[in-house]
């Protein structure tokens, strides 16, 4: 039983032990309905062994956890040549930036459809628009991949997934490599239900679907993560068992009626005497019993007449295979018995010891005659002889068998002369049968082969003829006797044996009943009961999200069922009541559904220790940006979480909280061709690119000076901004006006005065108040603006070192 499932059962076993109204009869069939339908029909059957009174602690069950090591992708979306990420196989946090169209998004669907076979940015598209899964720029087998980790091993396992030449979407092959075994077939099916329920994967096209899309999808899914399909499961059996049983008794109530007509309008006793215990609700089923066993005249008669027409024999082919049997068996013993096969034991063992002695001494006079001489011929010839004296004298032990058992065989065909045949007030002549099945009897008294098999024959006809004809007059005999009440009484007879079937289902007709109706009130209270933990953490999760937000998550409810199941989210603005879809912004409902995806994929039963979820910064506002990365922060603590975002600020709000990522960049060239690379910040991360271009000789001079001036540019640029959000937003300043402010600042110049002077409107002050960050500052500045019009014989080096002092300066203030 799966940790849901077993806490599930937990919980059912509290509310069942609490609950004195209900009978023990009802409470043990709903413990073995949750345990599967053999344990309910054990437990209907009385054979079930003695449950314990608590239910087994699950509390201290864990599922070994599987962590991503990489993930590979060679011609797929946006990647021609292969690339391959390298993860952390741990807890931690993981931010994969890149701008719109360098392909980072392609390795989050790629680990999605490598293992799950299925890809949300696909699901219900045309097949044109599917074709798209083949990057344009790349010829040959498309392949995605990802390495595995279970915690406590160091053994990777691989998952790929290729399409060959010509493939569509849905024509892949998947393979599974364990280390150190043979690569094989990988069978989604194995991972599909976990995959299903504890889903590790949430693409942007999927977020806001958690809220907005089939409202059955999400329910089906919580159902399986809190265990709940197990009550469902148990609902169920139960419900059959109290339909089956509840059909049989209305089953058996229609039958007992229209039998009870048939023998009222019957004219014979017993059929009268039946209609009148038929009226009974609940009939005596031993007087039924005897009546429709019983005769007008004596029991025993009728007994002793069906007793004559169920004597049967062995059919002629029988008799006549077993004595074709027989005759053949003793023929083959009869050609193997020879003088030969008789004394050629004795001759192989002799042989035997001759070929030893010599083995033993070698060359010498033969010690039985003394006048021959054993040698290496003689040997030779010896164990030629001594080998078809065994084979003469083992055809004639495997014929002997034969004919043992041949003989035994038609033995076992002969039976004794039954009891029926002996009595002494049977109501017709059985002397000469008697005395025919005697004669067939006396048979195994013959022991020459061929007379046994002819006198088999012949007397088992003899004996077949005779029978026939005693059995013709018992079944006219019994049909003369119960013209009219035979076929009522085997109806009766057909109702009674039904009925005394069933007795023992009336009383568990009632504890099933009792069962069903306990369950269908207390599934709501279970339901929810087990929601509440899910729930709570989802409030928890989206008050940390939430931010600035007037949306308060109130709940969760599991409501409906069949056709009309969903999640219903409770919330409230302001304090009032309200419906999440009409109040919620867009941002606000992904973060919603980050709250209920969260609690679900890092369920504590679920196998898959990461989460791999792909730009859940869109359409959320600044503020929100904090919670999200706080969240992700926290979850890493204990799952791995990789984050595919080109929005830098989810990294900003990282860096500025302090809280411990690993960020990495993906690069795009052209003709799809991409890279790799872990940065720390965005201003480290624009300098190096300058030191880069740098250091590259073999561009034009002025080329060279401009792109480095832009990226020392903007590396000044993004150290202002950083400085200036950690200081507004210590004081407490809300994110939107702090972004507006920013935006306001539309030049380096001004963006720096923000900066320096926490006043953009004060740019003639600048260069005065960066005299403390070294006397290279303005000219680093001034470099910087001048872009295009720089000095050919500029020291492109010192630019980038001092542009990297004077960013320092700036957010270090």
């Amino acid at each position: 039983m799966d940790p849901a499932a077993q806490s599930l059962h937990e919980l059912l076993f509290e509310q069942l032990s609490a609950d004195d109204r209900l009978a023990d009869p009802a409470k043990e069939l709903i413990l073995a309905a949750f345990d599967g339908d053999d344990a309910l029909s054990a437990a209907l059957d009385g054979t079930s062994p003695p449950r314990p009174t608590q239910p087994a602690d699950a509390s201290d069950r864990t599922v070994p956890g599987t962590f991503l090591r990489s993930i590979t992708v060679e011609g797929f979306r946006g990647i021609a040549g292969e690339q391959r990420l390298d993860l952390k196989p741990g807890a931690g946090l993981t931010v994969v930036t890149g701008r719109n169209g360098s392909g980072k998004s392609s390795f989050a669907e790629a680990a999605e459809i490598t293992l799950t076979g299925e890809n949300e940015r696909w699901r219900n598209k045309t097949t044109g628009w599917s074709r798209g899964f083949r990057n344009v720029h790349h010829n040959g087998p498309v392949r995605v991949g990802v390495e595995l980790l279970r915690e406590g091993s160091d053994k990777p396992i691989a998952v790929q997934r290729q399409w060959p030449e010509g493939a569509e979407l849905d024509g892949s092959v998947a393979f599974l490599q364990r280390h150190g075994a043979k690569r094989g077939a990988y069978d989604v099916g194995v991972w599909s239900d976990l995959l299903t329920t504890y889903r590790p994967f949430l693409p942007y096209s999927e977020l806001g679907k958690l809220i907005t899309g089939k409202p059955s999808e999400l329910h089906d899914a919580l159902y399986s993560l809190l265990g709940l399909d197990s009550f469902s499961h148990t609902m169920r059996r139960i419900a059959d068992r109290e339909k089956t049983r509840r059909d049989e008794q209305a089953r058996l109530t229609d039958d007992r009626k229209r039998l009870r007509a048939d023998c009222a309008a019957a004219a014979d006793d017993r059929a009268r005497r039946a209609a009148e215990l038929l009226a009974a609700t609940r009939p005596d089923l031993q007087a039924l019993s005897e009546l429709a066993l019983g005769d007008d005249t004596d029991e025993h008669t009728i007994g002793v007449l069906r007793g004559l027409t169920a004597l049967v024999l062995p059919t002629e082919q029988q008799m006549r295979e077993a004595a074709d049997g027989l005759g053949t068996a003793s023929a083959r013993a009869d050609n193997a018995r020879t003088d030969e096969t008789t004394t050629a034991k004795s001759a192989a063992e002799l042989l035997r010891h001759g070929i030893a002695f010599h083995d033993a001494v070698g060359d010498a006079p033969c010690p039985v005659c003394r006048q021959g001489r054993l040698d290496a011929s003689w040997r030779e010839e010896a164990a030629s002889a001594a080998a078809e004296f065994e084979r003469s004298s083992q055809r004639l032990a495997t014929a002997e068998s034969e004919l043992r058992e041949a003989q035994q065989a038609a033995r076992d065909l002969v039976t004794p002369v039954p009891a029926a045949l002996g009595s002494d007030d049977s109501v017709l002549p059985t002397q000469d049968v008697h005395e025919a099945w005697q004669r067939w009897w006396s048979v195994r008294d013959i022991n020459d082969h061929a007379d046994f098999a002819a006198e088999l024959l012949v007397r088992h006809r003899e004996l077949a003829k005779r029978l026939d004809a005693l059995r013709l007059l018992a079944e006219q005999e019994l049909a003369r006797r119960n013209e009219i009440w035979a076929p009522l009484a085997r109806k009766v007879a057909h109702w009674h044996d039904q009925a005394l079937a069933a007795r023992p289902h009336s009383a568990q007709l009632t504890s099933l009943q009792a069962a069903k109706k306990w369950l269908t009130k207390a599934g709501d209270d279970l339901r929810n009961k087990r929601l509440q933990p899910f729930a709570r953490e989802s409030r928890r999760i989206w008050s940390l999200l939430r931010q600035q937000s007037s949306v308060e998550l109130d709940g969760l409810t599991l409501a409906g069922s069949k056709t009309t199941r969903r999640v219903q989210v409770n919330v409230s603005v302001d304090g009032a009541d309200s419906a999440a879809l009409s109040v919620m912004s867009q941002g606000e409902l992904h973060a919603l559904g980050l709250s209920l995806f969260l609690p679900r994929a890092t369920a504590p039963q679920s196998p898959f220790r990461f989460l791999v979820i792909d730009d859940p910064v869109q359409a959320m506002d600044p503020a929100k940006v904090d919670g999200l990365a706080r969240v992700l922060a926290e979850t890493s603590e204990h799952r791995q979480v990789v984050v595919f975002t080109h929005d830098d600020r989810l990294t900003e709000s990282l860096r500025r909280l302090q809280l411990p990522a690993t960020v990495l960049e993906v690069c795009r060239r052209e003709r799809s061709e991409v890279s790799l690379r872990e940065v720390a910040d965005p201003v480290a991360r624009y300098l190096s690119d300058a030191d880069a271009l740098v250091k590259t000789v073999d561009m034009p001079v002025d080329v060279r000076g401009e792109l480095v001036a832009t990226l020392c540019r903007s590396a000044l640029e993004a150290a202002s901004h950083a400085a200036v959000r950690a200081r507004r937003l210590a004081r407490g300043e809300s994110h939107d006006s702090v972004e507006a402010l920013l935006a306001a600042a539309e030049t380096t110049h001004k963006r720096l005065t923000l900066a320096v002077l926490d006043d953009p409107n004060r740019t003639s002050e600048l260069f005065g108040r960066l005299r403390p960050a070294g006397p290279r500052a303005i000219d680093t500045v001034q470099a910087c603006k001048q872009g295009a019009h720089l000095p050919p014989n500029l020291d492109l080096r010192a630019l980038v070192r001092e542009t990297e002092k004077l960013a320092r300066w700036v957010v270090g203030r």
